[in-house]
């Protein structure tokens, strides 16, 4: 399969990241848009985020390990949607 010439990434991997998790006790899916200037060869690191039905902002890589949201949500579900994002493109 070709990568995409934009982003360096395969073509399945420049769409909507699928969420779904339990997080205390609630269960959510969504999903997570990529925006394509925040893409290159090893993922995207800005997405927009929606759980639920619910947009939840956009979360982008904030340092090496840590991502955060645009909008208020505890560190430890950003942390969550976060590693599902980098296992999504691994």
């Amino acid at each position: 399969m070709e990568e995409n010439k934009e982003t360096g990434l395969h073509p399945e991997k420049t769409g909507a990241v699928p969420l779904e998790f339990d997080f205390r006790g609630t269960h959510y899916t969504g999903e997570a848009k990529p925006l394509k200037t925040s893409c290159n060869e090893d993922g995207c690191y800005e997405l927009d985020v929606t759980l639920n039905g619910h947009p939840m902002g956009t979360i982008y890589r904030s340092s090496k390990k840590e991502w955060t949201l645009s909008e208020s949500a505890g560190q430890e579900m950003i942390n969550k949607i976060g590693e599902i994002i980098e296992l999504w493109y691994k």
